[in-house]
């Protein structure tokens, strides 16, 4: 038996369900559900952000043959 949800997950799971019916959408994208999480209030910390984007590799890039 699964457990109750908690208020923030209801409340998550109420904004998924609302923004599904009013684009009529069955299966929101992840950056339509980072859209929604926004919404609901989420912002990511300037230090999370930061250390985020130091451990982002940068792929190296090919060179061309003239």
């Amino acid at each position: 038996m699964a457990n109750p949800l908690s208020r923030d997950e209801l409340e998550f799971v109420q904004a998924i369900e609302k923004y599904k019916k009013e684009k009529g959408k069955l299966y929101p994208s992840w950056t339509e559900i980072l859209t929604i999480v926004k919404e609901l209030g989420y912002v990511q910390s300037a230090q999370k952000r930061k250390n985020t984007e130091s451990t982002v590799k940068k792929k190296p890039t090919k060179a061309v043959a003239e």
